[in-house]
């Protein structure tokens, strides 16, 4: 019989750290308005407080934010396969 454990091996610490680099050099390819998009979101600031301290509109905050995640999710199915 087959456990569970053995159906899931943790990745490794080279493969963490590879996966890691990946995703940081996703970011660091972001355009600035993109990365200063996500860094503000991270940081817990609302679309429309990123837009006033941007001074761009709602909108373009969410667009900025989507390809930002769609790079980011790029980067990570490579890992996933």
């Amino acid at each position: 019989m087959l456990s569970i454990s053995k159906l899931y091996q943790e990745p490794s610490y080279e493969e963490h750290y590879e996966q890691l680099f990946g995703i940081q050099s996703v970011i660091n390819n972001l355009s600035s308005q993109e990365r200063k998009v996500v860094n503000l979101r991270s940081k817990g600031y609302k679309y429309k407080e990123i837009a006033k301290k941007m001074g761009i509109s709602i909108g373009s905050v969410g667009v900025y934010l989507k390809r930002a995640r769609m790079s980011i999710k790029k980067e990570i199915s490579c890992y996933n396969k």
